[in-house]
C-alpha cells in the first residue's frame, strides 16, 4: 500500500477517518432533470475506490437521495469484497425518496417512520448491518424543542377563533376535572396540588392521610390506572426512536447507547448537514438535555469561496466538539484553477454545463459562469492560489483542500474525483506538505466573507479584550 492520507479523529468517537473523503455523489447515472457531467458507471466507480483504498482511504460518504440509491447501492456492492471494520461509511436520511409518488407522503423528512424505513433500505444497500456515520442531510424546520409537545391524534387544533390564553388564565390539564357546585372548595389545610401531589382525578385519586405515600422508586399503580395499549403509544417530545424494538427513553438513558437504539447496532454516530448555527445548537442542546448520543459531525459547503458557516455553525463546531466535513472544496470545479476569464467554459465541465442553461441548471454544485466571470475577487484569489501552487510544486485543486485541512476542526475534506488523474491530486493535498502561517494568512485575508452586523460589532468590542 502506498500511503498517501494522514488520519485526524472523527470528533470525540475515539475513530479515526483519513482525512480525505471519497464523496459518492458521482456515482450512478442521474434523471435528465439532476443530470451533471461526468457521473460514473459501476465499473468506474469501483476503480477509483480501489485506488483511494490503495492510498489509505478508508472513509466513504453516500445518502440514499443520490442517484435514486445507485450510490448507496455501487458502494455496497465494492464493500461486500472488503473487510467491512475497515472502512467508516457515512450515509444521510431526509430527502424525498420517492418523488414521482405525491402519495408517498411519508418517503420524506426526519419522522420515526422515516428515518427507520431509511435505514433498513440503506443497509440493504450497502449490504452491511450497520453505519458508521448516519447524518440528517437537511434539518426539519423549525427544529423541535424539548418543550415542544407532540400533538396526539386526540390533540384538537386550535381555530383562529380559539381564544388565546392569557399568562394568568391556569391551563386545564386532560385529568383535571372541572369543578362542579358540589365540589368542596379546599380549606387553608388543604395541600395544593402540585407535581409532588397530584390533583385528584379519576385516573389518580390521591391519597388520603391515611394511605402511605407511594416511593418514587416502588411505584404503587392504581388498579383504574388504564395500562397504555401497544397500539396507542404515547409519543414524547423527548423521544427519537430509530427502530421498532426501542424503548422509550428516560433522560437519564442515552439514546444511542448500546443498551436502548443500537440494541442491534445499526447506527454507531449521528452526524448532521446544511444546518444553520441555531437550529446546530438546539439540536446539541436537545440531545444533551436528553442523554442522546452527542452529535458528532457537520457536513457543510464550506470552501475558499463559501465561508459564512463561520460566523455561526463552526462556532458551536468548535464550542462543542464536532467535526467538521467540508463538501465541495473546489466549488464545482472552479478552485481547480483550470478556468479562464475570457474563454467560455468547456460544456463537459459542471459550470460550462450549466452555462448553457443557467436559468434551469445553477446549484450549489454548479455555480452560474456569468456570475463568476464577473467577480473580481474570485479571480484575485486564483491568482494568488497559482502563486502558492507554484511555490509548493502543487495544483491549484490541492492549495484549495490543502487550506481547508488546515482549518480548525476540519477532520476530512470530501473530494467528488469523477477521474483518476482528479483522484490523485487530491489525494496529493493530504500530507507531506502544509501552507505557510503566511501563505494562509494571504489566502484568509483575500477569501474572507463581508462581515455584517452583529458579527462586526462583536469582534470590534472583543478585539479590545
Amino acid at each position: 500500500m502506498v500511503l498517501n492520507v494522514d488520519y485526524n479523529y472523527l470528533g470525540s468517537s475515539g475513530m479515526k477517518v483519513s482525512n480525505i473523503c471519497f464523496g459518492a455523489l458521482t456515482f450512478g447515472a442521474t434523471d435528465e432533470k439532476s443530470h451533471r457531467p461526468g457521473q460514473l458507471d459501476p465499473t468506474g466507480s469501483y476503480q477509483l475506490l480501489d485506488r483511494f483504498a490503495e492510498c489509505g482511504g478508508n472513509f466513504i460518504d453516500t445518502a440514499d437521495v443520490y442517484t435514486n440509491r445507485q450510490s448507496e447501492t455501487i458502494v455496497g456492492n465494492w464493500l461486500s469484497s472488503k473487510e467491512r471494520s475497515r472502512y467508516v461509511i457515512a450515509t444521510k436520511v431526509r430527502v424525498n425518496t420517492n418523488p414521482n409518488d405525491p402519495t408517498d407522503v411519508n418517503a420524506v423528512g426526519l419522522s420515526r417512520k422515516h428515518i427507520v424505513a431509511g435505514l433498513e433500505k440503506s443497509l440493504e444497500c450497502l449490504q452491511t448491518n450497520y453505519v458508521d456515520l448516519y447524518q440528517f442531510l437537511l434539518p426539519k424546520t423549525p427544529v423541535p424543542s424539548s418543550k415542544t409537545p407532540v400533538p396526539s391524534p386526540e390533540t384538537p387544533v386550535p381555530s383562529p377563533e380559539t381564544p388565546v390564553l392569557s399568562l394568568e388564565t391556569p391551563v386545564p390539564s386532560p385529568e383535571t376535572p372541572v369543578p362542579s357546585p358540589e365540589t368542596p372548595v379546599p380549606s387553608p389545610k388543604t395541600p395544593v396540588p402540585s407535581p409532588k401531589n397530584p390533583v385528584s382525578s379519576p385516573t389518580n385519586p390521591v391519597s388520603s392521610p391515611k394511605t402511605p405515600v407511594p416511593s418514587p422508586k416502588t411505584p404503587v399503580p392504581s388498579p383504574k390506572t388504564p395500562v397504555p395499549s401497544p397500539k396507542t403509544p404515547v409519543p414524547s417530545p423527548k423521544t427519537h426512536i430509530l427502530s421498532p424494538k426501542t424503548p422509550v427513553p428516560s433522560p437519564k438513558t442515552p439514546i444511542l447507547s448500546p443498551k436502548t437504539h443500537i440494541p442491534a447496532g445499526k447506527i454507531h454516530h449521528i452526524g448532521v448537514s446544511n444546518f444553520c448555527g441555531w437550529q446546530l445548537q438546539k439540536t446539541v442542546d436537545l440531545a444533551n438535555s436528553i442523554g442522546m448520543s452527542s452529535i458528532l459531525t457537520l457536513q457543510q459547503q464550506y470552501s475558499l469561496m463559501e465561508r459564512n458557516a463561520e460566523f455561526e455553525e463552526f462556532q458551536v463546531c468548535q464550542n462543542d466538539g464536532i467535526s467538521i466535513l467540508p463538501w465541495s472544496p473546489l466549488k464545482g470545479g472552479f478552485l481547480s484553477g483550470k478556468f479562464k476569464r475570457t474563454e467560455a467554459p468547456s460544456a463537459e465541465s459542471r459550470i460550462g454545463y450549466t452555462a448553457l442553461d443557467e436559468k434551469n441548471r445553477v446549484l450549489e454544485t454548479q455555480p452560474g459562469w456569468s456570475t463568476l466571470q464577473s467577480r473580481d475577487d474570485i479571480w484575485l484569489l486564483l491568482d494568488a492560489m497559482k502563486k502558492i501552487a507554484q511555490n509548493h510544486n502543487k495544483s491549484v485543486a490541492q492549495v484549495a483542500i490543502r487550506w481547508l485541512l488546515q482549518r480548525k476542526m476540519v477532520a476530512s475534506v470530501i473530494i467528488g474525483a469523477k477521474t483518476m488523474y482528479q483522484l490523485d491530486d487530491n489525494l496529493g493535498a493530504s500530507s507531506g506538505w502544509e501552507l505557510t502561517c503566511e501563505e494562509m494568512k494571504t489566502l484568509n485575508d483575500l477569501s474572507a466573507p463581508e462581515e455584517k452586523y452583529p458579527y462586526s460589532f462583536i469582534r470590534r468590542f472583543n478585539d479590545t479584550r
